[in-house]
C-alpha cells in the first residue's frame, strides 16, 4: 500500500518526472562547496513555480543530505527539522503532536519539487528538480512511444450483479513522444480519506468525496446540479493523470 504521507525528494535532473509506488528512490541535496543554504518548495502545478503544498523552506546550511517528509514532519538525513504544522508563515506554533494526517496526498496527485540554492551573493531561484505522482497498488500506466494513441482498461467487479465490466480509455493521437498516462482506481476508502498539507494555507485537494459534493450547488456545475447521482456501491471512480502535467492533444483542432 502506498504511504501517501511519506514523500522523499528525488535526485532528478530538471524537468524529469518520477512515477513511484514506494517513494524509496534516493533523494539528495548536492554537496556543493559554493552553496551555503538550500531551500525546497513543493507545488501542485508545473507552471508558475507554485508552492501550495510546501512553501519555500530552509532545509540545509553548509551541508548536503537526504530530505524527506513523513508523519507530518520535515527531515534531513533522518534528523527532524520541523513539524509541518509550524512551518508556514502564518503558523503560531502548536502543542498538538505531528501526525501522518498532517501531510496526506490523494492518489492521482502530482507534486512538483523545487530547490533554491543560495550563497552569500545570490540565490538561484527555485528550479524544478522533478515530480512525484501518487499512485496505488493497482495503478496502470501506458506510454506513447511515437505520439500515437494509448489504451488503458479498468476492470470492475460488482458484487450485487456478480459481473465484471471494463472501462476502456483511449487517448487521442498526437500525444508527445514518451508521454505517460496513469490510471488509478479509487476505492471507497480513497474517496472518504482527508487530504491535507498543514504546511500551507493554500493547499486544496483535487479529490473530494462525491457523496458530500454531488448535491451541493457550491461544488457542482449549475447544469448538473440535482441531475447527477452517485452510489457508493454502483458508481465507479478513478483518477487519470498525464505524468508531468503534459497536455493531451487538443481535439478541437
Amino acid at each position: 500500500m502506498v504511504q501517501r504521507n511519506l514523500i522523499q525528494i528525488p535526485d532528478q535532473s530538471p524537468h524529469a518526472n518520477l512515477v513511484t509506488r514506494t517513494h524509496q528512490h534516493q533523494p539528495a541535496i548536492s554537496a556543493d562547496p559554493t552553496v551555503d543554504e538550500y531551500y525546497i518548495s513543493i507545488g501542485s502545478q508545473k507552471e508558475g513555480r507554485c508552492c501550495d503544498i510546501l512553501p519555500r523552506t530552509l532545509v540545509a546550511t553548509n551541508m548536503s543530505g537526504v530530505v524527506s517528509i513523513r508523519n507530518g514532519c520535515l527531515y534531513i538525513n533522518d534528523e527532524k527539522l520541523i513539524d509541518l504544522r509550524n512551518s508556514h508563515p502564518g503558523a503560531n506554533g502548536s502543542d498538538t503532536a505531528a501526525s501522518p494526517s498532517d501531510f496526506q496526498m490523494a492518489p492521482g496527485s502530482e507534486l512538483f519539487l523545487y530547490v533554491d540554492a543560495c550563497n552569500e551573493a545570490r540565490c538561484t531561484g527555485p528550479e524544478m528538480k522533478g515530480s512525484v505522482l501518487i499512485v496505488g497498488d493497482h495503478s496502470e500506466q501506458a506510454v506513447s512511444r511515437n505520439g500515437s494513441s494509448v489504451q488503458l482498461a479498468l476492470s470492475t467487479a460488482r458484487r450485487q450483479k456478480r459481473s465484471t465490466s471494463n472501462i476502456v480509455i483511449n487517448t487521442p493521437n498526437g500525444m508527445a513522444v514518451g508521454q505517460t498516462v496513469v490510471l488509478t482506481p479509487l476505492t471507497h476508502a480513497d474517496l472518504n480519506a482527508t487530504y491535507d498539507s498543514v504546511a500551507s494555507t493554500d493547499f486544496v485537494s483535487y479529490l473530494t468525496n462525491p457523496e458530500d459534493t454531488v448535491h451541493s450547488v457550491d461544488t457542482v456545475d449549475r447544469i448538473l446540479a440535482h441531475r447527477a447521482s452517485y452510489s457508493p456501491t454502483e458508481s465507479i471512480s478513478f483518477s487519470l493523470a498525464s505524468v508531468g502535467q503534459v497536455e493531451m492533444p487538443d481535439l478541437s483542432q
